[in-house]
């Protein structure tokens, strides 16, 4: 049976409660609907031999974002108005955010600038990076916020690798997603007896291998 092994910060929540002395638990599932219900019916498969079975009244599928309650917890995913795409966020969201700029937070001001700068890496063409960037560093002294200062003096110090990773498209990001998998990954192991196991660990969840349980063979 193909198992996910790998953490999706977007992710749909999928809860099985089994009858008998079994306890609550949670998968979690990269994907989509469809494949959480896939997943509902290998676990059957699964358990089935213990002489366990779902719970068809508490056995439900619902999305990170929407939240489920789990025994003494309500476990949702909320994201600050101020952490999304504009065009990703929801009514309330928006109302947050207009209060903000009528009220003419500090908070508000932050955010513009912070979507200023999320703006150099949306322009359809990098040749206007340059002209863009100094635009943003002009405007973050000005606003004499003291982050933002501080942040422009060190981007100003970077300019140039900045616009030349712009210019050809180069990221940390999948490096920086992989040092977090390994990090979650010993974690969950609450630490490993040597190297070899927590690298062999790693191959394991990170190598795209598929695991098949003795169930399915």
């Amino acid at each position: 049976m193909p198992l996910p092994l790998r953490w999706a910060h977007c992710c749909t929540i999928f809860r099985k409660v089994d009858f008998g002395n079994a306890d609550d638990f949670v998968v979690l599932v990269s994907g989509t609907r469809e494949h959480a219900e896939a997943m509902r019916e290998q676990v059957t498969a699964v358990i089935a031999p213990m002489g366990l079975r779902l719970s068809p009244e508490k056995t439900t599928v619902v999305h990170i974002d929407d939240g489920f309650d789990f025994p003494g917890f309500r476990i949702q995913r909320h994201r600050k108005p101020g952490t999304k795409d504009p065009a990703a966020l929801k009514p309330r969201q928006l109302d947050v955010l207009h209060e903000l700029r009528r009220s003419r937070s500090v908070l508000y001001r932050c955010w513009q600038l912070k979507e200023g700068l999320r703006d150099l890496y949306r322009l359809a063409d990098p040749a206007d990076a340059p002209a863009h960037l100094e635009w943003w560093l002009r405007w973050a002294c000005r606003i004499r916020i003291p982050a933002f200062i501080t942040l422009a003096k060190t981007i100003r110090a970077n300019r140039d690798r900045i616009l030349a990773a712009i210019e050809l498209g180069l990221s940390n990001s999948k490096l920086e997603g992989i040092n977090s998998k390994i990090r979650l990954i010993n974690h969950r192991g609450y630490g490993h007896h040597s190297a070899a196991a927590l690298i062999a660990m790693i191959y394991l969840c990170c190598g795209g291998i598929t695991v098949q349980l003795p169930t399915e063979r």
